[in-house]
């Protein structure tokens, strides 16, 4: 290939490996310790709002609404980027305080 072409496909033979420190993409990520925790944490948060999601629980029963605002969240939670987490966690947050109100009002009915 020419200096500065495109690559368009990478081809690697039945059983051959990539070395290590072999440069596959131009702008690779370079994992740092902070990238790693930020993805392990983002896909934890979206395994949570995944299982609440199917489960149609997460600390009282979810409403339609609620469970129609997990489904994004949980998209957003598995793409690992801090503004995706932030929009993911912001949902999060909302459906909480939704059944925590409700939670509090069934307290309060029932001395």
């Amino acid at each position: 290939a020419k200096k500065g072409a495109t690559v368009i496909q990478v081809y690697s033979p039945p059983g051959s490996m990539v070395s290590p420190g072999d440069v596959i993409l131009r702008n690779e990520i370079k994992p740092t310790p902070f990238r790693i925790f930020s993805s392990f944490f983002s896909a934890f948060l979206g395994t949570i709002a995944f299982s609440s999601l199917m489960m149609g629980f997460w600390f009282c029963r979810t409403t339609i609404f609620e469970w129609l605002m997990m489904a994004p969240a949980t998209l957003l939670l598995f793409w690992p980027t801090f503004i995706t987490d932030g929009a993911g966690l912001i949902i999060m947050a909302i459906i909480f305080f939704l059944q925590k109100r409700r939670i509090n009002k069934l307290k309060s009915d029932y001395p």
